[in-house]
């Protein structure tokens, strides 16, 4: 299994302590010392399980982190799109599928998708 990637930013030792080792985990918002930290997924593709970690931290000043020193809020506002534009391909595909198979197989990705979305 991958290890958790250790950015480029100063976290509070309480923040350290809630993270663990291997991965960033579920998605969840942690609250320490006047930091924010954001740990969402990248929108799903396929019906696998892999999650890839979008990681966004408020610092005490109001500035915005993703990955590191990168300016986090274009970042997160380009996470949210990419959840709009897969669930509108779904939605297309969805419109106009004529059969059971077609169906199913937008099922299989849009359900990891949707856990995903809902989760956010």
């Amino acid at each position: 299994m991958p290890r958790r990637i250790d950015y480029d930013w100063e976290l509070p030792p309480e923040i350290q302590q809630r993270l663990g080792g291997a991965s960033y985990g579920a998605q969840r918002i942690i609250h320490e010392q006047g930091h924010l930290m954001v740990i969402l997924h990248e929108a799903p593709t396929g019906a696998g399980a892999e999650r890839k970690p979008a990681v966004f931290l408020r610092k005490p000043d109001g500035a915005w982190l993703h990955k590191g020193n990168n300016p986090g809020e274009r970042a997160f506002a380009k996470l949210l799109e990419s959840y709009r534009a897969a669930l509108g391909t779904f939605e297309i595909r969805h419109q106009s599928a004529e059969t059971a198979e077609e169906l199913f197989q937008i099922l299989g990705p849009l359900i990891p998708l949707t856990r995903a979305a809902m989760n956010m």
